[in-house]
């Protein structure tokens, strides 16, 4: 069984300070599922382990409990809570969040939840007899089962009840006993065949979670996790979409700005479809005006030309050293860029991207396929272009083979031309085959995320684990071989 454990969240409506950010509580549960799902240890069951919010005057509890548990339902995960001495009252906190006190199967493991009580200073008070006893019956008939405790307080020497729940661990052959509440958190600790646990509180940056791989009769497994980047590594997410795309679900430029400086970015790239600012949603979608442009050379007679002039106006806002602005441009059929002359200016860079192939439809071959996608990529060398988008995805979502024996003259001509080489987990299939071979021609990498959701912000692990297949893991190595922004086409003074 996978375990995603979490605790202290200290949800509240605006951000603590800098360094605590109980405002994303919501968003980090949802990012530590993305980054377990990544890994390819989707989680069985979310376990929050106390102080869900900071105060509970601030937030009803169908507030936070719908927020908080939303992204776990999103997954058909079941999510189990325990109250802190943050939370709401015990009945609220056990009705809002559909966990009650005692035992939960789910498979194979057993999760004991104690809604312990705690004195005004914060520090637990004593655990009832009932609690005891329930524990005991538990194991009695249940005897097989693998059991698993949680409780906000750490059974540390602390704990009131140091002496007398360590013993009925023992007995009653607890395998695991995590708790929260501490916000260093402590190691995982073996005292006579149980595991504790204490996980530091998520709402601080690295914003730490952990996976745990329990199954029957095995030991606890425990991956610590952090959900910010490494900050010594500066990465850059070059591609990262808007409120004014149609593809977008719940993108906010302020808001992935703020996350991205929140999960340690070392700068983040805006972008948006070019071809969506000109045209209305139906239009666009058709790809009918590659082959046929004159509608779209009609919009960009017009003063607002669609909604391109709006875009920059809105983006120019955001733009600092932190945040670059940029478009992702397609073709026409004669090799043309789709961006009116007059909306060249004022980028940070360009991002090329093939969705279509102008004259290609399912009816051709595959050759014919590959002879148009390399016609288009020269084409795009014509242009000031810094970036390929997603360099084969095309093949994937049209069903067609990935022709892999292109994979060292694209890679050649991207070096040829400074353009460089996008790592896009997006909807797509990532080889690194491919950019092995980018390296040995010398075309620089760049990072997108392609985010078409503002959780998806700075979501780099799949790029992390791509890049450290090509054995590139060190800041210097990764200065070497990812696009700078100083190198770029239309850099700033």
């Amino acid at each position: 069984m996978n375990i995603l454990a979490l605790s202290d969240l200290h949800m509240t409506p605006k951000r603590l300070d800098a360094n605590r950010r109980g405002d994303l509580a919501p968003t980090l549960i949802a990012r530590a599922i993305d980054h377990a799902i990544q890994l390819g240890q989707k989680p069985d069951v979310v376990l929050i382990l106390g102080d869900c919010i900071h105060n509970a005057d601030s937030l009803t509890a169908l507030e936070a409990a719908q927020a908080i548990r939303a992204p776990a339902a999103l997954h058909g995960i079941p999510l189990l809570a325990i109250p802190g001495n943050h939370d709401l009252p015990p009945y609220d906190f056990a009705v809002a969040f559909d966990s009650l006190p005692g035992l939960t199967v789910i498979g194979d493991i057993g999760f004991f939840l104690n809604f312990d009580d705690f004195n005004p200073d914060g520090t637990p008070a004593l655990r009832p007899d009932a609690a005891f006893e329930a524990l005991a019956a538990i194991r009695h008939t249940h005897p097989h089962l693998t059991l698993v405790t949680l409780q906000h307080a750490p059974i540390d020497p602390d704990h009131p009840d140091f002496d007398r729940i360590n013993a009925l661990h023992t007995a009653c052959r607890v395998t695991l006993s995590l708790s929260g509440h501490i916000h260093t958190g402590t190691a995982p600790e073996d005292r006579q065949g149980t595991l504790h646990y204490t996980l530091p509180s998520i709402h601080r940056r690295p914003y730490p979670c952990a996976l745990i791989t329990l199954d029957p009769g095995a030991t606890p497994a425990v991956t610590p996790l952090n959900l910010a980047l490494p900050h010594h590594l500066s990465l850059i997410d070059y591609h990262a979409h808007t409120q004014f795309a149609y593809c977008s679900r719940t993108c906010d430029t302020a808001q992935i700005i703020d996350h991205a400086q929140a999960f340690s970015l070392g700068a983040q790239g805006i972008t948006e479809h070019a071809c969506q600012l000109y045209m209305d949603r139906q239009y666009v979608m058709t790809f009918a005006w590659q082959n046929d442009p004159a509608p779209l050379h009609a919009i960009w007679q017009t003063p607002q030309r669609g909604r391109m002039k709006e875009y920059h106006a809105w983006m120019l806002r955001w733009q600092s050293p932190f945040t670059l602005i940029g478009l992702e441009v397609d073709l026409l059929k004669d090799g043309a860029l789709c961006l009116a002359p007059q909306d060249t200016r004022g980028w940070d860079y360009l991002i090329a991207a093939i969705h279509e192939l102008p004259g290609i439809t399912d009816s051709h071959t595959q050759a014919q396929a590959e002879a148009a996608f390399m016609r288009d990529i020269e084409a795009f060398t014509r242009h000031p272009i810094d970036i390929l988008a997603h360099p084969f995805r095309y093949f994937l979502w049209h069903k067609r083979p990935t022709p892999t024996h292109l994979y060292r003259p694209l890679a050649r001509l991207l070096a040829q031309h400074r353009i460089a080489a996008e790592i896009n987990h997006h909807q797509n299939t990532v080889d690194p085959a491919f950019f092995t071979i980018c390296l040995e021609e010398g075309c620089k990498l760049a990072l997108g995320t392609d985010a078409h959701l503002t959780s998806e912000t700075a979501m780099l692990t799949p790029h992390l684990q791509t890049l450290a297949h090509l054995g590139l893991t060190t800041r210097p190595q990764l200065d070497a071989t990812l696009l700078q922004p100083e190198t770029l086409k239309r850099a700033r003074p």
